[in-house]
């Protein structure tokens, strides 16, 4: 199942393609966006991607935290993680990726 398979079937946010990065995540968790500079970063860890932000999560629960390097540039990272907006939208393209249909994790299960 791909990253936008499993957005789709569980109402997750999807981070797709346009810049490398295919993550979905559950919009129920708190997220903080963190610009990089690539090559800062590059120097740091010794990568030759250029990153351009760092997401970082924490679960409803405080028990699952994480984060990622994303290859997307935080302000079109920041319009999907938390408006919710198809990746491309304010480009004119065709969107990628979005919210879909799904459960409705606010209804409580």
């Amino acid at each position: 199942m791909t990253p936008q398979e499993f957005a789709f079937e569980h109402g997750f946010n999807h981070l797709g393609t346009d810049w490398g990065d295919d993550i979905a995540f559950n919009p129920r968790f708190a997220f903080i966006l963190e610009a990089l500079n690539p090559d800062e970063i590059k120097d740091q860890i010794g990568s030759t991607k250029e990153w351009q932000a760092r997401l970082s999560w924490e679960g409803p629960t405080r028990q699952l935290s994480g984060s990622k390097l994303l290859l997307t540039p935080d302000d079109e990272a920041a319009r999907v993680v938390f408006a919710g907006e198809p990746q491309g939208a304010r480009r004119g393209q065709k969107p990628s990726n979005g919210p879909k249909a799904g459960r409705d994790f606010t209804a409580g299960d």
